[in-house]
């Protein structure tokens, strides 16, 4: 709050009469400055309101009180004294004034509660897997040995396939070539029949 010359003046004084009776007080009598008194502070035609001012003495001797409400529970003071005629004021961060342990443990469960009535509404929140790229990795490694086993089996079936295949053609040359009429010679109209087949299946 910002103070006109004649409040200046006044609180001036009033912190000079504090400081020569703490003087006095611990042992340090002496000569002073003389402390600016109400009637040399007020200016002319303001009379009426130096006598509205309260006495050092009731100023003194009447500690501050703290303030009650909602602030009590943020703020600290101290009472103004002689040696400190100056309240001191600690501001302690704005949280909830817990007294008690039953204050705490109802804070405790409401919030609670609270978390809960979250997790209701929104349903419980999934942490991330740490393992989740290892077993990503691990998963691709598997289906890449799962394919190349497919491929050999794939491969082995083609090769074995292709081996009856053969086979079954050099048993069917045996037989047209090993053919005989009734007259027990060589059928030379099938042999030339399967030499022609050859011929035209290699061009």
């Amino acid at each position: 709050m910002k103070l006109n010359s004649k409040q200046k003046l006044i609180h001036n004084s009033r912190v000079k009469k504090s400081y020569a009776k703490l003087l006095a007080k611990e042992g340090y009598g002496g000569p002073s400055t003389p402390a600016i008194t109400e009637d040399e502070a007020t200016p002319p035609g303001n009379e009426r309101h130096s006598s509205l001012l309260p006495d050092d003495n009731e100023a003194e001797l009447a500690p501050r009180r703290a303030p009650q409400g909602k602030l009590a529970g943020n703020r600290s003071y101290s009472s103004c004294s002689p040696a400190d005629p100056f309240p001191k004021i600690r501001i302690s961060p704005l949280v909830p004034f817990l007294s008690t342990r039953s204050d705490i443990a109802k804070a405790v469960a409401k919030a609670g509660a609270k978390n809960r009535n979250i997790t209701a509404l929104t349903g419980p929140v999934s942490k991330p897997n740490p393992f989740k790229k290892a077993f990503e990795e691990a998963e691709r490694i598997r289906a890449e040995r799962e394919r190349e086993v497919q491929e050999r089996l794939r491969k082995k079936q083609d090769v074995a396939k292709a081996k009856k295949s053969a086979q079954r053609k050099r048993h069917h040359e045996a037989t047209v070539m090993n053919k005989k009429n009734d007259r027990g010679q060589p059928n030379m109209r099938s042999r030339i029949n399967l030499l022609l087949d050859k011929i035209q299946g290699g061009k």
